[in-house]
């Protein structure tokens, strides 16, 4: 299964920057797979240590010397560690900390070996007040479930992924080919991005074996809390786990969430805590967008949650695949979330905001700041609805136009840029046409004048 990280992951090797990588992502979004193709097309050789399920390599690790480390692997392996030729995986490091704190040493004493550790819960150890980080010594890239381009590339339609790049206000995509592109994007929200989901579905066509195999990962999910929250906040996170689909599009008021704690400020916000590290789910968080960046805008105490995959969140409501409303509002919001996700820049931490205004029932559902200029996105799930809360936005912030995410077709029309579900991860090249376009406008004016 082909996956945008490979390309990251090449030009990262290719860095004289290169530092040793560390992968960040949920559980069962195919981050060893992903990691093991890479070595295996890439390097002359992989050597894998996984620290849960052997624990002879963890005491490899009990000095801190890249070269004793190498040294004592090589031993126990009977194999060469050749730098620019072999790839190091240290896979599940989560397990074993002093790895984590090894990293370091490794860019500083054996530059050329190139290293990458993952893990499925790596984020706790992390955060852990007694870890001590090897700040400036290590790279992240962060991974997600398939986007919807790595999803048409799954179901082998690679051309018409490509075709996508090509499709502008001047270079529409024909009604036959948007209708399709539809039906896929309608096929993706049931299926939705998680690895072993796609595959049971593309080899069976049946969402039926899908739903088993989600059933199956979000009880996974489940049985995981045990590893990273003590007994008694299992209620929590499992009140939080089960009411996420409810809550999309939603702000989140914890005691709504379960009214009858003694203190759901403090304990929910622990779980929601918990669960984003757990990378189970995402925040949205309320910006004023008076100004750049949104985060100077932030209102710590308004935001909304987003679940992991729109396939996972599908199985926990039991949609059936051919209800009518399928593309419903918190479901195309949690798409749209997703995608933003899915196509960002790995090596950054995407944050995604709202926009609400205090006092009313205005809210925008996301904001994206492109080249300095905060532009509002209305997600609406059918092909038609007013935009109220837009020409809101758009006249108070004086935007320069505004964004609807929708099963329309590209369009721009009356100061808003209308949006095909399947053409998200190109619309700051959409943005950037549409501004070129009214640049060029602007001049002619000039010169008409």
């Amino acid at each position: 299964m082909e996956r945008e990280l490979k390309k990251v992951l090449i030009k990262w090797k290719n860095s004289p920057l290169r530092a040793p990588l560390i992968v960040r992502g949920a559980r069962q979004v195919g981050k060893t797979y992903i990691i093991q193709d890479f070595g295996k097309s890439e390097f002359k050789d992989i050597v894998t240590i996984n620290f849960e399920t052997s624990s002879t390599f963890h005491r490899c690790f009990d000095v801190m010397d890249a070269v004793a480390i190498i040294n004592e692997i090589e031993l126990i392996l009977n194999i060469r560690i050749i730098p620019q030729e072999t790839l190091l995986f240290l896979d599940e490091i989560q397990q074993c900390p002093k790895a984590l704190q090894a990293l370091r040493y490794f860019k500083e004493n054996l530059p050329d070996l190139h290293v990458i550790a993952a893990g499925s819960l790596l984020e706790f150890a992390l955060h852990d007040d007694d870890f001590s980080f090897p700040v400036g010594r290590v790279q992240f890239v962060r991974f997600y479930p398939l986007s919807f381009e790595e999803y048409l590339h799954a179901c082998k339609e690679t051309s018409l992924k490509e075709k996508l790049y090509e499709f502008d206000l001047k270079s529409l995509p024909p009604a036959s080919l948007h209708l399709h592109l539809m039906n896929r994007i309608n096929e993706y929200f049931v299926v939705g991005g998680m690895p072993s989901v796609v595959l049971a579905y593309l080899n069976t066509r049946s969402f039926l074996e899908a739903k088993y195999v989600q059933k199956g990962l979000w009880d996974s999910f489940e049985n995981d809390f045990g590893k990273y929250a003590q007994k008694f906040q299992h209620r929590h996170l499992k009140k939080i786990f089960t009411e996420v689909p409810r809550l999309i599009g939603s702000h989140v008021k914890y005691s709504r969430i379960d009214p009858d704690l003694p203190n759901p400020a403090r304990d929910m916000k622990r779980a929601i805590e918990l669960l984003k590290l757990a990378g189970l789910l995402h925040v949205i968080s309320a910006s004023s967008a008076g100004s750049v960046p949104l985060l100077y805008g932030l209102k710590e105490n308004i935001f909304k949650m987003i679940f992991l995959d729109i396939g996972l969140v599908e199985q926990a409501m039991n949609i059936d695949p051919n209800f009518p409303g399928l593309m419903s509002g918190p479901l195309a919001e949690q798409f749209v979330g997703q995608e933003f996700l899915a196509t960002s820049d790995p090596f950054l931490e995407t944050k995604l905001f709202f926009w609400t205004r205090e006092q009313s029932s205005a809210e925008v559902d996301y904001l994206i700041e492109h080249k300095g200029i905060i532009y509002p996105i209305e997600v609406k799930s059918g092909t038609s609805g007013k935009l109220k809360s837009l020409q809101i936005f758009l006249n108070e912030k004086k935007a320069p136009f505004g964004i609807k995410i929708s099963q329309e077709p590209l369009n721009f029309s009356k100061n808003i840029l209308s949006v095909p579900f399947y053409l998200i991860a190109h619309l700051r090249r959409l943005i950037d046409s549409i501004n070129r376009q009214n640049g060029s406008l602007d001049n002619l004016k000039k010169i008409l004048i």
